[in-house]
């Protein structure tokens, strides 16, 4: 069961992954440097404060939206970045 909940979001990360490695091999390396901050203080910062507030109840299923969430968000910005400079690399 835990895995079904895994699969999609690493269908996901596998896209993320190949796009980050084309901002890598091309030199722009700020892309990735603005997910991982978008990711990390949009994501995680942000329930890691709502765990100290007692808001957020740590669980497995928790854990493993949160982690979907993280996915998500990061390859939003990767994806769309992407399309917004490819479309004006012409």
């Amino acid at each position: 069961i835990t895995l079904l909940k895994l699969s999609p979001c690493y269908i996901i990360f596998i896209i993320d992954s190949v796009i980050e490695a084309y901002f890598i091999s091309t030199g722009k390396m700020h892309h990735i440097l603005i997910q991982n901050l978008l990711t990390n203080i949009g994501v995680y910062l942000l329930a890691f404060i709502l765990y100290l507030l007692n808001v957020w109840i740590v669980t497995l299923d928790s854990i493993i939206l949160l982690f979907n969430l993280g996915v998500i968000v990061s390859s939003i910005y990767t994806i769309c970045t992407y399309l917004y400079l490819k479309k004006h690399s012409d």
